[in-house]
């Protein structure tokens, strides 16, 4: 079958575990639709901290290092710890815990389920040390599973733009093909991103990019298309508007306008690096959603290349 490897990061509370477990489930599935998914799935847990794991290990951080233990030996906080971890495996041991272990994985599909500190991306190349000694040592297809969540990002148009700039810092830190998700889809509404019936109708500067859907529609979940819309709006909106707007709402002092006006400013040179590259784009993916999920392994099998090294079988012939 090949070698492939999936690495999910992404924020804390963002849904990486969840994800993880739903994802070797979906691959434990039997074929449907002339679609091959049955194939062995691991999960190797990174996060020496990580509790009430829902999937069952195949290998876990936790048998080499303990946050605690970590924390206690060497006074450092969580984060320092976890950090220190990750770097004792992965860049001080550079040859025996990775060689140790991944030889068990012959022809199968391993998920990473890395902690969410932003640091491991930012700050340390641990996540490129990884792919490196995956791909060169060990010959694995390696594909990168960004996830963040809905809620966060759709709801807010500095959080989107905040969430925009995280998944690109951390598509160009790491050299391999990345997806962007957006998970718990399923806890937004239509009726949550454009209002209530009552208020449809009314006149909101806050809403006024939003209100192009029937009302009569507002009680479905949010589709692709409205997350198009939705997007589109937060990155071509007068920012001008919006910055006076909330001055004026905040009683910022006037001492403080010249700040707005240059953090205005910043804000949309940075829609504009978002929309002129097109390089940010996002995927929505919900636990109870199987459609959603399909087309997320579909996704991950093309970028994987999955399959297209297997022999081809020619069927026989029978003469008449």
């Amino acid at each position: 079958m090949g070698k492939y490897a999936i690495i999910v990061l992404g924020p804390a509370g963002s849904g990486k575990t969840t994800f993880c477990d739903t994802l070797q489930q979906s691959y434990s599935k039997k074929p449907s639709s002339g679609r091959y998914y049955t194939r062995t799935t691991h999960i190797v847990n990174l996060d020496p901290a990580a509790e009430d794991l829902p999937y069952e290990v195949s290998l876990d951080i936790r048998s080499e290092c303990s946050s605690e233990e970590v924390q206690e030996m060497h006074n450092l906080g969580p984060n320092g710890a976890l950090v220190h971890c990750l770097e004792s495996l992965f860049m001080r041991d550079s040859t025996s815990w990775f060689s140790r272990n991944f030889g068990q994985f012959e022809d199968d599909f391993v998920i990473f389920d890395f902690p969410g500190q932003i640091e491991l991306i930012s700050q340390i190349p641990i996540v490129p040390e990884l792919i490196r000694k995956l791909t060169s040592e060990a010959a694995y297809k390696v594909v990168v599973c960004f996830l963040l969540d809905a809620q966060t990002v759709v709801t807010d148009r500095n959080k989107y733009i905040s969430a925009c700039m995280c998944a690109l810092s951390a598509m160009t830190a790491i050299e391999a093909p990345f997806i962007s998700l957006l998970t718990k889809t399923d806890l937004l509404s239509r009726e949550m991103m454009y209002g209530t019936e009552e208020n449809h109708s009314q006149d909101s500067d806050d809403n006024e990019n939003l209100k192009t859907l029937p009302t009569d529609a507002l009680h479905t979940e949010l589709e692709m298309e409205d997350y198009s819309r939705i997007f589109h709006s937060y990155l071509s909106c007068n920012f001008d508007d919006i910055t006076a707007s909330s001055a004026i709402k905040q009683g910022v002092p006037e001492a403080r306008k010249k700040r707005f006006l240059r953090y205005t400013a910043l804000t949309e040179k940075l829609c504009q690096v978002i929309s002129d590259f097109s390089l940010v784009s996002f995927i929505p993916w919900s636990v109870h959603d199987e459609d959603s999920q399909m087309k997320v392994t579909d996704f991950l099998d093309h970028l994987l290349q999955f399959g297209e090294d297997e022999e081809v079988h020619e069927m026989e012939s029978s003469s008449a």
